[in-house]
């Protein structure tokens, strides 16, 4: 991660996880000046792709939160490949909801570049062996207001 721009010791909540997945994603010439991208990383091993937890990220503006999108249900409808993203599909077996935080996000600009980091939950962590099949990496954009707008696939 710090190869990629993000201070020594910024990564440090999930160090003890088995497995951490660590994307950059750059983007320019965007339309886009208000609002915020996010971007997700998916175990794409299992249909639909299921979605890592968000551990942090860093962009030129420095940290970076985590976020959750109600809107990322009707873009599960929208795009086969998000199909079964919903909240609701991610219980326990008692229930209870365990669904993570899967999105970091950056403010939205013409161009610019998110470092982010995420790690397997639930199930337990089977290992990732080959990236290109393994991992499913999504831009979204959000709008000014709220509204996630779209979703791009950008690898897998």
């Amino acid at each position: 991660m710090v190869r990629l721009g993000a201070p020594p010791r910024t990564a440090t909540r999930f160090h003890s996880a088995d497995q951490t997945v660590v994307v950059q994603v750059r983007w320019s010439a965007s339309a886009h000046s208000d609002g915020s991208f996010q971007l997700i990383a998916l175990d794409g091993r299992v249909t639909p792709p299921r979605p890592l937890a968000a551990d942090g990220g860093w962009n030129a503006e420095g940290a970076t939160g985590s976020s959750w999108g109600s809107a990322y249900e009707v873009l599960a409808q929208r795009y086969e490949w998000l199909a079964g993203m919903a909240e609701s599909n991610y219980t326990d077996p008692n229930g209870i909801h365990t669904f993570p935080t899967p999105a970091v996000r950056a403010p939205a600009a013409s161009a610019g570049t998110v470092t982010a980091w995420f790690r397997q939950w639930g199930d337990g962590p089977i290992p990732f062996t080959d990236t290109e099949r393994d991992i499913v990496v999504a831009l979204f954009y959000v709008d000014g207001g709220g509204e996630v707008r779209w979703a791009k696939r950008v690898f897998g």
